[in-house]
């Protein structure tokens, strides 16, 4: 009763917040940061070609971490209930372009709510079961160096299977903590939209997720319910 009343606070805040900030053209944060990482690397590899072979030295962006840079924010508004977003774009280091998928947030863009009533999140974000940003539960629960790493050590991405997919329009919900156990519910009405689709509809890219972690006496599970795309 306390979770469903406090996310009813806090959903008639964040609305409260919403129209405040449209007829302020302005939005206040009680905490931000900005963050960022840059990577390169030197690589050097064999080329075949025929019957000759050549050695290619050359600098390439990211190894075990992708370069990339952001901004996160959060507001308290009251009752325990907290709003907050996170935007993160990826990058190039070594040449200073942008992602070619024309996405200028491309690594997340979400906006959630948080309180005691768990977390619900909207926006573009990683799959549950990837290895990236806030809404993965995989990560280094289940691998003990980056997924960075996967185009260098064989068979790694078969354990990180698709990883970095990243989806648009997902709603996420996970609940409190419950002694170590959470549970994690992600849907996408359109991951993937192409001009002239609608989200939720028959000819949309639709996705489901369900999981969980439960974290205990030092061992941590990450079991991966199902996974589903229409």
């Amino acid at each position: 009763m306390h979770a469903a009343r406090d996310f009813a606070a806090g959903l008639e805040l964040l609305d409260r917040g919403v129209r405040r900030g449209r007829d302020d053209l302005s939005v206040v944060v009680d905490h931000h940061a900005d963050h960022g990482v840059v990577n390169l690397r030197a690589d050097f590899n064999a080329v075949e070609r025929g019957s000759t072979t050549s050695h290619v030295t050359e600098m390439t962006s990211g190894k075990n971490l992708g370069s990339r840079f952001g901004f996160k924010g959060t507001e308290d508004l009251g009752n325990g209930v907290t709003v907050g977003f996170i935007l993160e774009n990826g990058f190039s280091a070594d040449t200073g372009s942008l992602p070619a998928n024309g996405k200028f947030f491309d690594r997340e863009s979400t906006l959630y709510l948080e309180g005691a009533f768990g977390n619900l999140k909207f926006g573009r974000m990683t799959r549950r079961a990837g290895s990236t940003g806030s809404s993965c539960i995989y990560a280094g629960n289940i691998a003990p160096i980056s997924t960075g790493y996967g185009d260098s050590i064989s068979g790694y991405n078969a354990i990180m299977a698709g990883n970095l997919l990243r989806y648009d329009n997902v709603f996420m919900y996970s609940t409190p903590d419950f002694a170590g156990l959470k549970l994690y519910v992600q849907y996408s009405g359109g991951y993937a939209l192409e001009e002239g689709e609608v989200e939720n509809k028959s000819t949309a890219n639709r996705y489901y997720g369900l999981g969980m972690t439960n974290k205990n006496a030092g061992l941590t599970g990450c079991p991966h319910f199902f996974e589903a795309r229409s």
